[in-house]
């Protein structure tokens, strides 16, 4: 039985999506980025299944990015 990635969204300014994207995507593998509104800044980040803490740490530990967690349903 094969676990699906986890999907979040997020909000953070626009300017900075470049830097949280390069910033996952170099680990490997574990987690990628899609831009979902650059204006706003919100993103969507598919975790790898068992790497959502991994994710977490990276994300608390980046002072630089003011990025919050939030419910966003695609398609409206």
């Amino acid at each position: 039985m094969f676990r699906r990635t986890t999907e979040r969204y997020y909000i953070l300014n626009p300017k900075d999506i470049y830097y949280l994207t390069f910033t996952l995507e170099a680990y490997e593998g574990l987690a990628s980025v899609t831009t979902i509104d650059k204006k706003a800044g919100i993103v969507k980040i598919q975790i790898a299944p068992g790497w959502e803490f991994e994710i977490d740490t990276v994300i608390e530990n980046e002072p630089d990015l003011n990025i919050k967690e939030i419910k966003f349903i695609e398609g409206r």
